[in-house]
């Protein structure tokens, strides 16, 4: 891993590192990736993920911690 991911990474929470740093050596899984977005984004909220308001985005529709809405 290269050292301005390394940096990054010391940046992000201890409990949000390894699904960050599984997205960045393309570890995980296409789910992983857009919650690894996801998560920088909001800066590491997951609440912020939930009320997410910016439907603008092409991740918006597949985001990580969505309420079910039945």
């Amino acid at each position: 891993m290269n050292e301005r991911i390394q940096k990054y990474l010391s940046t992000v929470p201890v409990s949000k590192q390894g699904i960050i740093e599984r997205a960045f050596l393309k570890e995980g899984s296409p789910r992983g990736a857009i919650k690894a977005k996801c998560l920088t984004c909001s800066n590491f909220d997951q609440n912020e993920i939930t009320s997410c308001k910016v439907v603008t985005c092409p991740l918006h529709a597949w985001r990580p911690y969505q309420k079910d809405e039945k």
